[in-house]
């Protein structure tokens, strides 16, 4: 089999939003044991887009970055964003979250790739960001349900960033932390690529559906 051959085989991902995805990028970059989300490079093509600070809208809108999906051809787009937008206090969550559903629909038809994934938005640590945490769930709450209305777009719950024994957080309280919490974010977003590269071979244009993460 040649590396053409090899090429249109692999299941193509690309990962896209804001600063976690540029971070995610550049700590797999970093550890060669965490190259290609630690998937089998033969079967598995996995790329980022990551765009500091991002949001759905306004002047750092994400859809502008979204054209570099053109000559990826991906079969997953896994979407990263959210967690900017609800700083500003005035956003409500139900409109976020069909926001964010709106940009994985202009994905969805733009790119056709066989499933878009929407990571859930993931909270922050410390009493500065109760309020904060607050809408994250809300939110997070409405994408679930959003979703399963959306045919080939899917939500994913990333696990294990609450009640932890360990903080998977930085210093800031925002960003996973290089010890704890990147490693748990490459594992989720790696089970994420698994469930849906299984679930896009074994039953092709089904209904959206919700994913869990693991720990």
């Amino acid at each position: 089999m040649s590396v053409s051959d090899l090429d249109v085989d692999r299941f193509r991902v690309v990962i896209v939003g804001h600063s976690f995805v540029s971070r995610l990028q550049t700590f797999v970059r970093s550890d060669s044991r965490m190259t290609n989300l630690r998937l089998d490079p033969r079967k598995y093509d996995v790329s980022f887009i990551g765009i500091p600070g991002a949001s759905t809208r306004g002047r750092k809108s994400l859809q502008p970055a979204l054209q570099g999906l053109g000559d990826r051809h991906a079969d997953c787009v896994f979407i990263e964003i959210g967690s900017n937008d609800l700083c500003d206090e005035n956003i409500e969550p139900r409109r976020l979250a069909r926001d964010i559903v709106s940009l994985a629909r202009f994905v969805s038809v733009g790119y056709e790739p066989k499933c878009v994934v929407i990571g859930s938005i993931l909270p922050r640590e410390g009493p500065r960001w109760e309020s904060y945490n607050q809408r994250v769930v809300a939110t997070n709450r409405c994408l679930s349900v959003l979703a399963m209305s959306e045919p080939g777009i899917h939500y994913w719950r990333h696990r294990g960033f609450t009640r932890c024994a360990i903080s998977p957080f930085s210093h800031d309280g925002v960003h996973p932390n290089l010890v704890q919490g990147m490693p748990k974010y490459v594992r989720s977003v790696r089970q994420a690529v698994l469930f849906f590269y299984f679930k896009t071979k074994t039953a092709p244009g089904t209904q959206s559906q919700c994913g869990d993460g693991y720990h």
